[in-house]
This record gives structure tokens, C-alpha cells and sequence, in this order.
């Protein structure tokens, strides 16, 4: 998509971090009289299902939640019993990811006339190792393939408006939530950073370097392992067949405000509190070895260990590594970084607008 710089200026910052568990995004505070300041971050699951609409009015209307992508009908909403799997390297360029992220956008009041007019700066992102090569060198297919997904063929099947993107680019999660820590705390630590970026399907360990270049990531010491959130819903699954994820969603979420889980199971409500911390227990074990056998052999002195994502909340105190530190709101906290990036690309166009 090409447009001027003028236009790039007048344009609405917004990051999003389509999560294969949540979808989430930042867009500015329509209340607050600088449309460059983030409001208050919108989460979604990111649950939606393929093939005819799945949900529908009682008087048979079609639900704004109703898409087409091209040739795929894709219904999205948080009450589908059974929502496809959006674990898989298709998911992140699928239809399905596509509906989650315009619907999420909707949610946002980003499909309203005013925003249209404008239209929407948007950064989304890849996982590491998505983003980079094994050798370290950016992945231009993954990313080229990312960034014009987005702007494949997507309507509602009601015929309403949905929101209109004028440049897109995508970036590394882990990185997100480290910018946007610096950017919140105005403190962005010593030389050496490392960042857990615990989502949905994967997690990401990424150490970071400041020198005279700037920003830079130790590829020797980063990487995505195959290991998160919805691990500890396969855990559950195994211990209790056929219980949904919607259940596991339920449970893990009252357990980490709670520290006790009740679940509605064959019509009755079962106390799951013991399994869901015996989950929580294995899978944060686990990802505790793969960031501390990263981490430890790098010779560097890391200053800031950095937890982010959704899963953060959940299993950052399961990781047994000393000195990690939950980052603010850490499941947005991609999404609010991709903002900051967006509004820093709108200020540059407004720069060479004038130039």
C-alpha cells in the first residue's frame, strides 16, 4: 500500500499482537485530547471457526462477527463451544487470523467513520523465530508474507464497514514488550536485556544489547521454544479428557487472581485448584530450563530479566529463575510496544509532510 507522508501523519497509530490465544490492541484513548496516547488496551480470544456462520440472531440477521476472507466464511466470537485450533504456522497468514484481528479492531471502534476517514498506521508482529532465520538474518519471505496479509480480500458478510489500513509493517514480538518497558518506566536498565515472552502456542527468550549502534539481539542466546500457555491446557486435557478450552481458560484465570479454580464439569462445579497449579508447576519448569540454559551461557551480565505475554501472569513465578521481573500488564504489553512504534512512523511522516 503506497500513500504520502501527509496522509502517514494523519493517520491512527495502533499495534496489535495477534496471539494464537488472545488477540490484543492499542489504539489511542478517544476520551483523551492526544490522539497519540494509548488508551486502555483491548483483549479478545482469538477463537473464531472456519465454514458456514456459526453463530447467528435470533430473528436469523447476521452478526457483525461474520466475515468473508476471500472464498472462507469465518464466524469469530468468545462463545463458540468448539473454536478451531489456532496452533500452527498457518495461523499467523490463515483467514481465520485475518477475521480475529478485523473483529478485534471493530471491538476497538476502529471501523467508525472518523477512524476510517483517517485510516490505520498498523505494526503487528511475528515470534522469533518466525522473524529471524536460523543464521540470524531476517526471514524476508515470513515477514513480506505477514505484511500483506492484511490486505487480502476481507468483508462483513452484513455488508457494515470495517476498519481501513494505510500502512502496515510487522516486527519481533519479544522486542515489543521490551520498547514498550523502556518507553513506560523510562528506564531502559544496563547494557544486557533478556525478555520471556510467554504467549499462547510459543515462548520467546530473546537477550538484547544497547552499544554505540544501537539496539541489538544476540542471536547465540535467543530463540522460540515450543513451549506455553496452551501447553498447560494440554496438561490439564490429559488429567481430565474432554474438558474444553474454554474451561481451561476459565480455570487458569481464577486460579491466578484466586489461587482456587472451580469449573463447571457434566453439569456441576468441580474444584480443579490442585491440578491447574500442578499444570502451571510442570510447564513453567520447563520453560524455566529452556530460558535458563540460553541465558547462562551467554557471558554477559544481564541486568533486566523481563516476563511478558500472556501467559506471564499465570507462570511467572513457576519459572525458578531469580530475579525476573512481570512487566506492566504484561499481555498487552507487545501490543502497547507495536503502538509506540506506529506513533513514532506517524511522527516521521509528519516530519517529511512539512519538509
Amino acid at each position: 500500500m503506497t500513500i504520502s507522508e501527509n496522509e502517514l501523519g494523519q493517520a491512527i497509530p495502533v499495534g496489535v499482537d495477534d496471539g494464537y490465544a488472545q488477540t490484543k490492541v492499542c489504539s489511542p484513548d478517544p476520551a483523551s485530547l492526544r490522539p497519540d496516547v494509548p488508551g486502555m488496551p483491548l483483549v479478545i480470544p482469538s477463537r473464531g471457526r472456519t465454514g458456514p456462520a456459526s453463530m447467528g440472531g435470533a430473528e436469523g440477521d447476521v452478526p457483525a462477527s461474520v466475515y468473508c476472507c476471500g472464498h472462507e466464511l469465518v464466524t469469530v466470537d468468545a462463545g463458540l463451544i468448539d473454536p478451531e485450533e489456532t496452533r500452527g504456522e498457518q495461523y499467523k497468514t490463515s483467514a481465520l487470523n485475518r477475521a480475529v484481528v478485523f473483529h478485534a479492531l471493530y471491538r476497538a471502534g476502529l471501523d467508525e467513520p472518523a477512524a476510517r476517514g483517517r485510516g490505520l498506521c498498523l505494526v503487528t508482529g511475528l515470534p522469533y523465530s518466525r522473524y529471524f532465520t536460523a543464521v540470524g538474518t531476517r526471514d524476508n519471505a515470513q515477514i513480506e508474507a505477514k505484511t500483506l496479509h492484511y490486505q487480502q480480500p476481507v468483508a462483513r458478510l452484513n455488508g457494515s464497514p470495517i476498519a481501513r489500513i494505510v500502512w502496515h509493517t510487522v516486527s519481533p514480538e519479544a522486542v515489543a514488550a521490551l520498547a514498550a518497558h523502556n518507553v513506560e518506566t523510562r528506564n531502559p536498565g544496563g547494557r544486557w536485556s533478556a525478555v520471556i515472552d510467554i504467549g499462547g502456542q510459543t515462548t520467546d527468550i530473546v537477550l538484547v544489547t544497547r552499544n554505540t549502534d544501537g539496539v541489538t539481539i544476540d542471536h547465540a542466546h535467543s530463540a522460540t521454544a515450543p513451549t506455553a500457555m496452551l501447553s498447560v491446557h494440554d496438561y490439564m486435557r490429559q488429567k481430565i479428557p474432554g474438558l474444553s478450552r474454554r474451561a481451561c481458560e476459565d480455570a487458569l484465570r481464577q486460579f491466578t487472581h484466586t489461587q482456587r479454580a472451580l469449573v463447571h464439569i457434566e453439569r456441576q462445579d468441580q474444584d480443579v485448584s490442585e491440578l491447574v497449579a500442578d499444570s502451571l508447576a510442570a510447564v513453567g519448569a520447563v520453560i524455566g530450563r529452556q530460558a535458563d540454559r540460553l541465558l547462562a551461557t551467554a557471558s554477559a551480565d544481564i541486568d533486566l530479566i523481563l516476563v511478558a505475554g500472556g501467559g506471564a501472569e499465570a507462570l511467572g513465578r513457576f519459572l525458578r529463575i531469580r530475579g525476573v521481573e512481570i512487566v506492566n500488564d504484561p499481555q498487552t504489553a507487545n501490543a502497547r510496544g507495536f503502538f509506540y512504534k506506529a506513533r513514532e512512523r506517524i511522527r516521521e511522516g509528519r516530519m517529511r509532510g512539512r519538509a
